[in-house]
C-alpha cells in the first residue's frame, strides 16, 4: 500500500483531536518535508509529531482502505505487529505495511546488514526490507475513514 503525505497532525487548543495543518515537522519523511498542507484531519492522537497520510491502495484491507487517512505517530512505539509508515532516503515513495520482525539493535561496529520483516494482506505477501534504506519508520495509531477515527491496536493486528 502505498501513502502520499496529507500533513502534519498537531494538538488542537480546544480539544484533544490532532490536526493537520503543518508546513514544517522534524518526524516528516524527507521526500515532504516543507511542503503546503492539503487539509486537515481530527483525530483523538496525543502527539504533537502525528501527522497523516492519504492511504493509495488496498494491501492492508480491510484494516486499511483505499483512500483512508493513515493518522502516524513517531512517538508510539514500534514493535513487531505495528502497522508502520516508512520512507525511503532516496526519496522514493513510501508504503504502509505490518511488521513482523524487527532486529534488535546491533553493535555500532557491526557490519552486519540489517533487515527487517513487513507483510501485506492483499495479496498475502512477505518481504524484507533493509534499515539501511530507511528515511522514517513510524507507528500507524489509526484511520480516518468517512470522518471517523479508527483506532488500531499493534495487538489486535498482528
Amino acid at each position: 500500500m502505498k501513502a502520499s503525505i496529507a500533513r502534519k497532525a498537531r494538538k488542537s487548543p480546544a480539544d484533544t483531536s490532532a490536526t493537520i495543518n503543518s508546513f514544517s515537522n522534524p518526524a516528516l519523511p524527507k521526500a515532504v518535508k516543507g511542503k503546503p498542507p492539503m487539509g486537515f484531519v481530527a483525530c483523538p492522537v496525543d502527539d504533537p509529531l502525528a501527522y497523516a497520510l492519504i492511504v493509495d491502495g488496498d494491501c492492508l484491507s480491510p484494516l486499511i482502505q483505499d483512500g483512508d487517512f493513515a493518522v502516524v505517530s513517531p512517538l508510539a512505539d514500534v514493535v513487531e505487529g505495528t502497522i508502520v509508515a516508512f520512507s525511503f532516503l532516496d526519496g522514493r515513495q513510501g508504503s504502509i505495511k505490518r511488521l513482523t520482525y524487527l532486529p534488535p539493535k546491533p553493535h555500532p561496529d557491526s557490519e552486519i546488514e540489517e533487515l527487517i520483516r513487513v507483510e501485506m494482506d492483499n495479496p498475502p505477501k512477505t518481504f524484507f526490507l533493509s534499515r539501511s534504506v530507511l528515511d522514517k519508520m513510524h507507528a500507524v495509531v489509526g484511520v480516518v475513514r468517512k470522518g471517523e477515527f479508527i483506532a488500531l491496536d499493534s495487538k489486535e493486528v498482528a
